[in-house]
């Protein structure tokens, strides 16, 4: 019988011909006493990067192990279906532009989740670069998310460095349902808090995140970033639901009206009156709930005023 990785590295990537190499040497350079494997989601690119991916498997078959994708599936449905192809024990993530610098990155948090069985996940920071390399912040957690969560923080959601993490491979990705989740990073760390804690490494180097002008993040302003988390909000509402956590669906749902308020404020600001009524319809339908009803006379305040300033 073959014998199973005991990690597997995950990187999704689409039309990243100019970063992908890099990253995939961030991940070979890792010096461990186990195996590891490297999942690649190649998501149609229409560049180079698939050609780019095919030689890395070319060179180091029993290594990589690359999903070509015959179409497009998006970022969501890329990350959590590919995660469903990873054997190892536990795993760990990094964006197809993103890269590591510490060669023992995977060796020391893999020593603190064999140590600790309470412990889900382990995550450490990132710098954060443009497309030249320079700086733009050295730290992209923030040094207030610098530290360990409990169970409970991870399911009400907390930051952490997408590209830095490793997790223990405990969800059954085929079970969940994940089809309208735009925040995946969020989604997931909310599941994993399920099933214990989360760990900050001191001691490994940051990563390297590069904000793109034409990222799928970074490129979006505060109104799709709001409503993109509204999405997610609205899965783990459900999936709270199903599972019979109500005081978690109700945080999440006080969280999404919240930002909805926001986005309806934003939306006067900027003159979108398409998204204007999308949030305020949306405010309309928590008039019965325990939601701050100050907020919801502010909503109706500031509906009327921009009607009126036509």
């Amino acid at each position: 019988m073959e014998k199973k990785p005991l990690v597997s590295v995950f990187v999704g990537t689409y039309n990243q011909e100019q970063y992908i190499a890099q990253t995939l040497e961030s991940f070979l350079m890792q010096q461990c006493d186990f195996d590891f494997e490297i999942v690649i989601g190649e998501d149609g690119s229409k560049d180079k990067t698939l050609e780019i991916c095919q030689n890395y498997v070319e060179k180091y078959p029993d290594k990589i192990k690359l999903l070509d994708r015959v179409k497009n599936q998006g970022l969501t449905e890329n990350f959590f279906e590919g995660l469903t192809h990873c054997e190892g024990k536990y795993i760990a993530t990094c964006g197809g532009d993103d890269y590591w610098t510490d060669p023992l990155k995977l060796q020391k948090q893999v020593n603190i989740l064999e140590g600790n069985p309470d412990i889900v996940i382990t995550y450490h920071d990132s710098i954060m670069v443009d497309e030249s390399e320079t700086l733009i912040s050295d730290t992209e957690a923030g040094y207030i998310n610098r530290r360990d969560f409990t169970g409970e923080d991870l399911q009400r959601g907390v930051f952490i460095s997408a590209r830095t993490i490793c997790f223990r491979n405990v969800i059954d990705f085929s079970k969940i349902n994940y089809k309208k989740v735009i925040n995946e990073d969020a989604f997931l760390f909310a599941l994993l808090g399920e099933y214990g804690t989360g760990k900050y490494c001191h001691e490994i180097e940051s990563a390297v995140y590069r904000i793109l002008k034409k990222g799928v993040w970074s490129s979006r302003n505060e109104l799709l970033r709001l409503k993109a988390s509204m999405i997610t909000y609205k899965c783990l509402i459900k999936h709270y639901k199903k599972n019979g956590k109500f005081e978690l669906a109700d945080f999440y749902k006080h969280k999404y009206y919240t930002w909805n308020s926001r986005t309806l404020f934003l939306a006067v600001e900027n003159k979108q009156t398409k998204e204007v009524f999308r949030a305020y319809f949306i405010s309309l339908l928590n008039r019965n709930s325990n939601f701050d009803k100050i907020n919801l006379i502010n909503l109706h305040k500031t509906l009327f005023k921009y009607l009126l300033s036509f």
